[in-house]
């Protein structure tokens, strides 16, 4: 995963914009089931829409019950 910083301005055709997103997603009930296969195919599939969306992901972390990620 690329490290990006959050304070890079994105240029796009006549406009130019910074926004910085925090996510945090838990799981029903909180409980531990990001684990092993589980957390990498979650990590796969973030990546992929944030690819097809042209998103730049600055930190991601997935913990067994919780997921942090910064846009």
């Amino acid at each position: 995963m690329p490290s990006f910083i959050p304070d890079e301005y994105r240029h796009e055709g006549n406009a130019v914009s910074l926004l910085n997103y925090h996510f945090v997603f838990i799981p029903k009930r909180r409980k531990k089931v990001l684990i092993g296969a589980i957390a990498q195919r979650l990590q796969e599939l973030i990546c992929e829409v944030c690819n097809e969306n042209r998103w730049k992901i600055i930190a991601m972390e997935i913990m067994s019950d919780h997921v942090h990620l910064f846009l």
